[in-house]
């Protein structure tokens, strides 16, 4: 983005402006993503690396953030190795923060050590560098982290601790006179990286036939359930009662032609069939059901829009959303109205989508689209150049939508 001219909006959050994904051999070398207000689509045939891209930039700042806590990297190639993104302050300024997870070499020159007897399957430790730094104005450096040693830039003069991830760092309780002083762009920075959501990658269901959800609710909550995103889904529902957030849920199904009512059935279970401790408040079982339907039974595509939903509706502002074809097992016509619900909700935020659809492209802005290729091992993605944005509007103009064009052979070229 250096050398070039953007109007930023103002915002009272920070927002996502690009991110760069590199040392993954997924994507055969570096891979840069411009969003443009907010919005980034893109578009390439199958195996380009669309999936390769959204999935490893959600998965890379879940690492970075602490926010999947168990996960566990089996080699250096799990997940990209570098990430860099590009923020809009509050402050209305442009900063740079770049995250490296690096491999750190097993302890094997203890002679004591038989390596006859180690664990060969024992995953090697990892460690991480950062940077953080304005491209803009002074170009102040904020912070470095060396191999988990973190610098400081206070106030001029230079204050090294040894922390935790970028979660551990956001969290720590300083004492009233110390000489550290965390600075907001800490904060900016999690916030965005711990705002990045993938949406509809769950499976819907775990074997090929449908089922009925049925919950046990107790006092103790509503247990977790392996039997796939129906489940899921009538979990997140009950839990929204008493919030207001499901009124709005059945608003959006009724706008889109989800559905018109979303209703909950409860079955005390009788002390036959159930062993009660002493003091135990009563427990019962509870299904979800839209139009009379129990959510486990519904549809795949239903399931799926559901799931976006439910997610969108609960969206903030630092957030980016993320839908690989939001087309998929949809009709047409309630295509166009999720996709003005998401952009509806995700309007302070930001959002992301892969699509093969000819509708999706048509909906969005030739500036926001991300061309993506794949040659010879190597995924590389550039936007729409001036002449042919130029070419969108000549042809919008005379022939047909920017989803046909796009995909009359613009692809092939």
């Amino acid at each position: 983005m250096e050398g070039k001219s953007y109007i930023l909006p103002k915002t009272s959050q920070p927002r996502l402006l690009s991110f760069t994904l590199d040392g993954w051999t997924a994507l055969g070398g570096q891979v840069s993503v411009l969003l443009l207000d907010q919005v980034g689509v893109l578009v390439g045939r199958n195996g380009a690396g669309k999936s390769a891209i959204l999935e490893g930039f959600e998965a890379i700042s879940s690492w970075a953030t602490g926010k999947t806590s168990k996960v566990r990297l089996f080699d250096s190639d799990s997940i990209p190795n570098i990430l860099d993104i590009e923020i809009l302050t509050p402050t209305e300024r442009r900063l740079k923060y770049r995250y490296e997870i690096i491999s750190l070499p097993n302890s094997t020159d203890d002679p004591d050590i038989d390596d006859s007897t180690s664990d060969s399957s024992e995953e090697s430790q990892f460690s991480w560098n950062e940077h953080c730094q304005y491209i803009d104005g002074d170009k102040e450096l904020l912070w470095t982290t060396d191999t988990g040693v973190t610098t400081f830039s206070n106030g001029g003069d230079p204050i090294i601790t040894i922390l935790g991830n970028t979660n551990s760092l956001r969290q720590l309780h300083l004492p009233k006179n110390s000489r550290l002083k965390l600075p907001d762009e800490m904060q900016w920075v999690y916030a965005v990286l711990r705002g990045v959501r993938l949406l509809g990658k769950a499976p819907v269901r775990q074997t090929f036939r449908r089922r009925p959800s049925l919950l046990k609710v107790s006092s103790k909550g509503i247990p977790v359930s392996s039997f796939g995103l129906a489940d899921s889904l009538a979990r997140k529902i009950l839990r929204r009662i008493n919030t207001g957030e499901l009124h709005e849920l059945e608003s959006v199904c009724q706008r889109i032609g989800l559905g018109s009512k979303i209703t909950v059935q409860k079955f005390i279970l009788s002390d036959d069939l159930r062993e009660k401790s002493e003091g135990e408040s009563e427990e019962y079982v509870s299904s979800v059901l839209l139009d009379g339907v129990n959510i486990g039974l519904l549809s795949d595509g239903t399931l799926r829009v559901l799931s976006i939903l439910i997610e969108i509706i609960a969206s903030y502002s630092s957030a980016t959303t993320i839908i690989e074809e939001p087309e998929t097992q949809i009709h047409p016509g309630m295509l166009a109205k999720l996709l003005n619900e998401i952009e509806a909700y995700t309007f302070e935020g930001n959002l992301i989508l892969s699509t093969h659809s000819p509708q999706v492209v048509a909906w969005t802005k030739p500036e926001r689209i991300n061309l993506v290729y794949r040659e010879r091992g190597r995924t590389t993605v550039r936007k729409l150049q001036e002449e042919e944005i130029q070419n969108v509007v000549g042809y919008l103009c005379e022939e047909g939508d920017l989803g046909d064009w796009l995909y009359s052979g613009i692809l092939d070229e």
